[in-house]
């Protein structure tokens, strides 16, 4: 670990610097292990630094250990950065945010070019995450341009533009297509040129496709108590979240994101900041590329991110002139560790209540069955007492209980989850993105995997996107292998209910839901938090 206080008074005058340094440490202790990868840590108020943590090692297979000027990416942290180019060019009248996508990037399918470059920015342009098609289309070696390649082979939508608002990464890398046809260049060009250029982030820079060494860490994920170098799974990130950079840099744009540094135009960073909202009325809780909420009362902008082997996360609190930034070369849960931080450093008089986490026993039965509604699946999980809930097949998420029934803190703020029969009652309201899913449980037991295996063993296709996933005989589980353009990965398929299996391929999960005709499968729906009712006909 490397530590770097500057002897300045923290935010708190109950805290001290070497107490907010021991905080740190116990924050991250549970992702750490001896030789692996690691974290950085910045906290500044005012400008004025208050901590500079580096914990692990850049490189494990070489011992190398990360260091404050060690090139990390940033993931999604980059769509606002993104934002604000596109506001850019907006103010000097080369972009309409207002104009679809399809007038500034040719070859798109009708459905995918009607969107408005706001539309993208703020998720609610109905399209689905092109990166969650790439999952299906295998893990070999990927052409230039095979990205856009994926986009323009879409032709079907999750929503029409406007309806819903659902978390994606097409739209910013449509942005990012759009702002190159504006400007005439790269848009990695664009950005240091226009955007990390005049506020001096000289170590900011597009890094498309990651390649450690040269001061980049290697990107790990955790297989047992093994690390895997994930480095090699090509994005072809641009404005979606293609950027890295290193501590020094992170923290001067949060810093100039919060007081809307001079240098850029006034007018591109209120733009991001301002809330928008969902065809309901209601506030969105993201701005262009980034999340306007509070947390503890407090008010907090900034932006979570995660590709395979890295996360992010930037935070600042403008009334309180803080600004926290977490870059780690693995995943763990870096937003969370941001807001831990952000309570570790103000003074309590300013916070409100900790919100309660749900314990599973304060909510019997919840884990019977599932609750299915139209494009939601939902289920709880007990995870050591503690009260989890799965969408759409995600990890488990932990709950917290709120006045009127749970909670968790989602992308574009809380995801608002009511009973109204109570726990062991059949309804279920979650309300997230401007939608409410109303779902009912259903109490089957799924059968056994190898009965069903005999129904959906076979081959099923999505011309859309060039790939197929083929169903295979298994023992506990049925056998999944998805095969595209780019090779072939192989998993399993668990069957949750009769009709419904959770699919889990390396760094990847969805819910594959069957079409039948006349009591025979004929097809599968491919289904993601970002990406929803992909069809797959059986050919075999």
């Amino acid at each position: 670990m490397q530590l770097r206080p500057c002897g300045v008074p923290c935010v708190s005058e109950l805290i001290t610097i070497v107490e907010l340094q021991a905080r740190t440490e116990r924050l991250l202790t549970p992702y750490l292990r001896p030789g692996g990868p690691g974290v950085v840590v910045g906290v500044a108020r005012d400008g004025i630094t208050l901590l500079q943590c580096v914990f692990g090692a850049a490189d494990v297979m070489s011992g190398a250990p990360l260091t404050l000027e060690t090139q990390l990416p940033i993931a999604s942290v980059t769509k606002h950065m993104t934002a604000i180019g596109a506001e850019i060019l907006a103010e000097e009248g080369l972009l309409d945010l207002d104009a679809p996508v399809g007038n500034y990037v040719e070859g798109l399918e009708l459905a995918v070019g009607r969107p408005t470059l706001r539309q993208l920015m703020t998720h609610q342009s109905g399209l689905r995450c092109h990166l969650d098609v790439q999952f299906l289309s295998g893990r070999g070696s990927r052409p230039d341009g095979f990205a856009m390649r994926t986009i323009k082979r879409m032709h079907t939508v999750n929503t029409e533009p406007g309806e819903l608002q659902v978390y994606g990464n097409t739209g910013f890398h449509l942005v990012s297509r759009a702002i190159e046809a504006a400007a005439g260049c790269s848009f990695a060009r664009f950005m240091e040129a226009r955007v990390f250029g005049p506020l001096g982030l000289t170590h900011t820079v597009l890094a498309q496709n990651w390649a450690p060494g040269s001061g980049n860490a290697a990107l790990y994920a955790a297989e047992g108590e093994e690390w895997r170098d994930v480095g090699d799974l090509r994005h072809e990130s641009l404005g979606e979240g293609g950027v890295s950079s290193r501590l020094d840099d992170m923290m001067s744009w949060a810093r100039a994101l919060r007081t809307e540094d001079p240098r850029l135009p006034k007018a591109a960073w209120t733009a991001v900041k301002f809330e928008a909202s969902t065809s309901d009325g209601m506030p969105s809780g993201y701005g262009l590329g980034l999340v306007v909420g509070r947390h503890r009362g407090v008010e907090t902008i900034g932006h979570g991110g995660m590709i395979y082997g890295a996360t992010s996360a930037l935070l600042t609190a403008p009334a309180h002139g803080v600004d926290i930034v977490v870059l780690a070369n693995m995943n763990l849960p870096a937003e969370a560790i941001a807001r831990d931080l952000l309570v570790a450093v103000l003074d309590e008089s300013v916070l409100t209540p900790a919100a309660a986490p749900a314990r599973t026993q304060d909510w019997p039965g919840l884990q019977e069955g599932l609750f299915l509604a139209n494009a939601l699946v939902a289920r709880f999980l007990d995870l050591g007492g503690a009260l989890a809930i799965s969408l759409q097949g995600s990890p488990p998420l932990p709950l917290m209980t709120g006045v009127e029934g749970l909670w968790l803190q989602g992308v574009f703020g809380p995801i608002s989850i009511l009973l109204p029969d109570g726990p062991g009652g059949d309804r279920l309201e979650v309300r997230m993105g401007g939608e409410t899913h109303a779902a009912l449980r259903t109490r089957n037991a799924p059968p056994h995997g190898p009965a069903l295996a005999r129904e959906v063993v076979g081959t099923y296709v999505c011309a859309e996107i060039e790939s197929a996933i083929t169903l295979l005989h298994g023992d506990d589980a049925i056998g999944i292998r998805t095969q595209g353009p780019y090779g072939t990965v192989e998993g399993r398929a668990i069957p949750i209910t009769a009709e419904i299996l959770l699919a889990e391929v390396p760094f990847s999960r969805f819910l594959l839901t069957l079409r039948r005709e006349s009591g025979q499968v004929t097809g599968l729906v491919y289904d993601t938090p970002r990406t929803r009712a992909l069809p797959f006909l059986r050919i075999s």
